[in-house]
């Protein structure tokens, strides 16, 4: 099983509707890659990617903020 999982939001705002600071423009962009393999019907092998980034005023482009590897092994004892 493979997964691929973009999301992206890009927000505009007008600032002066706000009692407090916001940026006039806000863009997100998250990812996530998943791999999983079935060694049998109750043992599972997961293996992944992810990554967020933002844009705000302040930046003129997506920044990467978070990187994430992971694994995970779950393994069913057979009597």
């Amino acid at each position: 099983f493979l997964r691929l999982s973009l999301i992206y939001t890009d927000i505009k705002r007008n600032p002066q509707s706000y009692i407090e600071y916001v940026d006039k423009r806000y863009k997100a962009l998250s990812t996530q890659l998943l791999y999983s393999y079935k060694l049998n019907p109750q043992s599972v092998i997961f293996l992944g990617y992810s990554d967020n980034g933002y844009q705000d005023d302040e930046l003129s482009r997506i920044k990467k903020d978070q990187r994430t590897l992971f694994a995970k092994f779950s393994y069913a004892w057979m009597l």
